[in-house]
């Protein structure tokens, strides 16, 4: 990337092994089913997942800083 962009990345292909499990929840959780050679969904799927294990990821981070301010995570 150019420049300094202020952005992340995911990498919906590291995140494919685990795509039966997602769809498994979809449809235990909501009954929503995803085609299994419909390629735009599955991949629609695992984004959302690695997503939402992102941002709780960076919700328990902030969580602990709040309580240990002087907690160093990059040392």
């Amino acid at each position: 990337m150019d420049g300094n962009p202020q952005i992340i990345l995911f990498d919906v292909g590291s995140g494919a092994w685990k795509m039966d499990e997602y769809k498994q929840e979809l449809w235990d959780k909501c009954n929503l089913g995803i085609p299994h050679l419909d390629i735009e969904a599955n991949d629609a799927v695992i984004l959302g997942y690695m997503v939402a294990q992102f941002i709780e990821q960076v919700c328990c981070m902030l969580f602990l800083f709040s309580i240990l301010p002087n907690l160093s995570v990059c040392s």
